[in-house]
Formats: C-alpha cells, sequence, structure tokens
C-alpha cells in the first residue's frame, strides 16, 4: 500500500510537527481561558453597582463603559476556537 500524498513523511520530523501541534493547543487553551475571565469580569462589572464619584450628586460611574470586554473574550474564544 503506498500512501501517496504522505510518502515521504519521516519519523525524525514528526517529532517536531507533535511539539508544534501541543504549543498551538497549549496557546489556544490559554486564549480561552482568558476570553473566558473577560467575560465574566466585564459582566461582574456591570452588575455590580459602582460607587458614586460625588457624594452630592445621584449618578454613578460605571467604570467598564457597556461590554467591551465581553466582545473581546468572546472574539478570544472564537479565535482558540479556530486554532483547535
Amino acid at each position: 500500500m503506498n500512501f501517496v500524498p504522505y510518502s515521504k513523511i519521516e519519523t525524525e520530523n514528526l517529532s517536531i510537527l507533535l511539539f508544534t501541534a501541543r504549543c498551538i493547543a497549549y496557546i489556544a487553551a490559554l486564549i480561552f481561558i482568558i476570553g473566558c475571565l473577560l467575560i465574566i469580569v466585564n459582566v461582574a462589572m456591570n452588575l455590580i453597582p459602582a460607587a458614586e464619584i460625588n457624594t452630592h450628586s445621584s449618578e454613578t460611574y460605571n467604570a467598564s463603559g457597556g461590554y467591551g470586554m465581553a466582545l473581546g473574550g468572546c472574539v478570544a474564544i472564537f479565535t482558540s476556537l479556530f486554532l483547535y
């Protein structure tokens, strides 16, 4: 049996390939964890009421400014899934 596209693969090159695949998988897992943390932190920042800046004013200050970190977290998660 002859594997035409893979007939020139040698075992000495497979160790480099496996090492590279493991590195990419570890990087993807790290990006996935960072993305999940970004989403959790952003949702927590928007749910917890911020402290009042001026005691004479009834307006509160929202430190996150929206859901930008959550969007970044979603992008990070989709990027990590693409790397897997």
